[in-house]
């Protein structure tokens, strides 16, 4: 079982006795994160590899056996091992059902595992169990062996990382180790030192190894322990950043809403969690639940509502308790004025290299076609939009808008429709009436298609790379774009 012990925000020093000043010091390193790792507690009799952990022979996984009869005990004893056949039993690791059973020196629930010899097991490899590292750190080994009865035999232990030896010891009939004194590993043949502070990536092995040093192998008491130390030097992630409502009429405040999570990058508590509209200065929002106790929190703060149309860009973030801040997550918000005028256009240009990413080095004529406009009393556009890329059979044809936001000469709206008939497609289409006021003398026009059922792939985009709010760059080679005043 995993166990995962709280980080400090805070470094409190007491200096002196009774009515002696206590200082709170900001902790401004990482935070260190412990994570226990425990043979029996983690002990699975249902899945192999269990977790982290495989109990083998040799390289391969074991089998369950449900009735490990080599063991017969008052109540039925599962095994790892080979089989239950005579001659092929060999080796087995099992967590004990019953106190002594066949007289070993074991109690319920301690990890036993029997080695192989040449009569029973010779053709299994060696008995061992690995433990497969989840993270990047460094870790600590903590346990013990002991022989469970004696009767003239010996094992040899022997802890590795990656294969390499980190240190090993023997055990043997007549040895003083037992149960309640077992053979520490910090005591083995490299000292304690082997087994502190090992430096650990993805993916990397520990493994302990128990071989007969006898004739015949024999039942060993294992507790092995692995305890993680992690440092956390990553920020949160911000994700499900919603503003509501979005699009939003003009003078109506919004409700931002996001979550902020830890849980991948560090395991710290979120500390604080903030908003920012349009690059400008980051604004602190709020705990929905009122207090920021939680490795994952949900937050939330009001927007204060806009006066004038436009699509406004609102960035989360948040800081963690060893002072991380995350990258911040960003949406868009449309914020129209019903009142204001409507968009119609129609033209050509020459599609860029890059903008059709199946085949970027594509280039040729894109065809357009479009009106939006709000209707009166209506909170969502309507219209239709037309584009087309003839030497990539690309025909696109929306079928519903989300908004519309006419600012200036600038208008850009948003909506849903289909390629070649089919799919679901979003789109994203601004444009410049350079004949008025801002416009600066050129009509231009920016589509950005993506693919919604694959996770917004994008499909065409005659400006790749800008962000949704930037303006077109685009000049259409023929026809007109028009802003209209209502």
């Amino acid at each position: 079982m995993k166990r995962c012990l709280p980080g400090l925000a805070r470094l409190m020093l007491l200096f002196g006795g009774l009515g002696q000043a206590v200082m709170f010091l900001p902790l401004s390193v990482s935070i260190a994160r412990a994570t226990t790792y425990n043979l029996a507690a983690d002990w699975s009799d249902i899945d192999n590899p269990n977790g982290v952990w495989t109990y083998r022979e040799g390289t391969n996984p074991l089998p369950l056996i449900p009735n490990w009869t080599p063991l017969p005990s008052p109540v039925i004893q599962p095994a790892w091992a080979p089989s239950a056949d005579s001659g092929n039993f060999l080796p087995a690791w099992f967590k004990s059902r019953s106190n002594n059973p066949e007289g070993l020196e074991v109690l319920m629930g301690d990890v036993v595992v029997h080695s192989t010899d040449d009569f029973n097991g010779r053709f299994s490899g060696i008995a061992n169990v690995i433990w497969t590292s989840p993270l990047n750190g460094v870790l600590d080994i903590s346990g013990a062996v002991w022989m469970t009865r004696d009767i003239g035999r010996g094992n040899e232990w022997n802890l590795l990382l990656n294969g390499v030896s980190l240190t090993s010891g023997n055990i043997f009939s007549g040895d003083p180790f037992n149960r309640a004194n077992p053979f520490h590993f910090a005591n083995g043949l490299n000292g304690p030192a082997a087994l502190n502070a090992i430096a650990v990536s993805i993916g990397d092995v520990i493994e302990l190894r128990i071989v007969r040093t006898t004739t015949f192998g024999d039942d060993v008491g294992v507790n092995l322990t692995i305890t993680t130390i992690t440092q956390d030097e990553e920020g949160p992630l911000s994700s499900n950043v919603v503003a509501s409502p979005n699009p939003a009429a003009i003078n109506t405040a919004l409700l931002l809403t996001a979550t902020v999570n830890d849980t991948l990058t560090g395991g710290s508590e979120i500390m604080t969690a903030e908003y920012s509209l349009d690059g400008g200065n980051f604004i602190a929002m709020n705990a929905q639940d009122g207090t920021f106790d939680e490795v994952s929190e949900a937050v939330t703060a009001t927007v204060p509502a806009f006066a004038q149309a436009g699509v406004h860009e609102v960035c989360v973030d948040g800081t963690d308790a060893a002072s991380n801040t995350g990258p911040v997550e960003c949406i868009l918000v449309a914020v129209y004025d019903p009142t204001a005028g409507f968009v119609t256009g129609g033209g050509w240009f020459d599609s860029p290299q890059g903008a059709y990413t199946p085949d970027p080095l594509l280039t040729g004529k894109a065809t357009f076609g479009f009106v939006s406009k709000y209707k009166k009393g209506a909170t969502s556009p309507t219209g239709m939009t037309q584009f087309e890329l003839i030497v990539a059979d690309l025909a696109f044809y929306s079928d519903v808008y989300e908004w519309l936001v006419v600012a200036g000469a600038r208008a850009q709206f948003k909506g849903t429709g289909t390629i070649n008939g089919l799919g679901n497609y979003g789109f994203l289409l601004t444009a410049i009436d350079g004949q008025i006021s801002g416009g600066g003398g050129t009509d231009k026009f920016r589509i950005k298609i993506w693919d919604k059922n694959t996770s917004d792939t994008i499909v065409y985009d005659n400006q790749l790379g800008s962000s949704d709010s930037a303006d077109p760059t685009t000049v259409i080679d023929g026809g007109q774009i028009i802003i209209h005043a209502k």
